[in-house]
């Protein structure tokens, strides 16, 4: 069903692409909680999305149409989430397309956004930019990001052109996302996998969680805080001179620790870990840019994961 925008709207309007999906329509609902006035775009919004965003606008349609509907608006800025996380064979396309789709997604929307007059633009970016072995002990904003592959490259390439877009009157930033996990997590085609702590859950409710790479460590976000956290910088925007954020809890825990964490609140089950040899994995985020994510009260993982449970279960693969 599609939601058609009513007349330009106050300065407090924001429009989040991509708000169908796990990130998206959790940092829609958590603008809006804010105070801001939401416009939540996507392609395909499932039943359960659907009810949960029920008092937001929505347009139902492939991102050009979207806006094309939208055009009328003035928001004061647009959170750019729209991307193709699914590999290309997966998602049935050749590397090359897979780059050219999201940075197409990527370029249209900057370029509209400017166009509306829109103050602020967000890019959600990653740190799958990231390759094993960047960093040392934690990669940040000014870590060398070796990862190769059309997603990477796309995140890369979008943070360049994202910095590129902005002017005197268009402001932008590049928000790279880690480790998330939190409630309604499901499989669509454009991420047709789930996080690993989605699987740990899954294995816990199952009464075993294998862990692959027991000693990797990472950095795990409460996904209501990213939707908070940029609600916070759309308040309080960095300066021009920045181009990218690392947006997250930089709370660090080994793969290991974490499954047998969750075990606590499955009782009966267990956690087996592989043997060596491990393959390599990333090191977690931290920060070198001060700003106002470094002051956010980041909901540590003790706390959130009995937030996880009373919400929802995360479903099964």
């Amino acid at each position: 069903m599609t939601m058609a925008p009513a007349a330009p709207t106050s300065a407090k309007l924001v429009v989040v692409t991509g708000a169908g999906g796990f990130v998206g329509s959790q940092v829609a609902l958590e603008l809006a909680a804010a105070g801001f006035e939401v416009l939540a775009t996507d392609q395909h919004f499932d039943v359960a999305t659907t009810t949960r965003l029920a008092e937001l606008r929505r347009i139902e349609a492939p991102l050009a149409a979207a806006l094309d509907q939208a055009a009328g608006l003035q928001p004061f800025a647009v959170i750019h989430g729209a991307a193709i996380t699914a590999g290309p064979a997966s998602f049935g396309v050749t590397p090359a397309r897979h780059v050219r789709l999201n940075s197409d997604m990527l370029t249209l929307c900057l370029d509209w956004a400017r166009g509306v007059a829109a103050a602020r633009f967000i890019f959600l970016s990653s740190t799958a930019v990231f390759a094993a072995g960047d960093g040392a002990g934690s990669v940040t904003e000014t870590s060398a990001a070796t990862a190769r592959g059309p997603y990477s490259a796309a995140k890369k390439a979008g943070e360049i052109l994202t910095q590129g877009a902005a002017d005197a009157g268009f402001a932008t930033l590049s928000l790279r996302l880690g480790s998330m996990y939190g409630p309604y997590e499901a499989a669509r085609p454009t991420r047709p996998g789930i996080g690993l702590m989605a699987r740990m859950f899954a294995g816990a409710q199952a009464g075993l969680i294998r862990v692959e790479t027991p000693h990797a460590r990472r950095d795990w976000t409460w996904l209501p805080d990213i939707g908070r956290a940029i609600a916070a910088l759309l308040h309080d925007f960095p300066a021009e001179t920045t181009d990218v954020l690392h947006c997250g809890n930089t709370e660090q825990i080994s793969d290991l620790a974490l499954a047998r964490l969750i075990c606590a609140h499955f009782p009966g089950a267990k956690v087996e870990a592989d043997p060596p040899p491990y393959p390599a994995s990333k090191a977690p985020m931290g920060r070198s840019i001060r700003s106002v994510l470094t002051e956010f009260d980041w909901t540590p993982l003790d706390q959130a994961l009995p937030l996880m449970l009373k919400t929802d279960r995360p479903a099964k693969r």
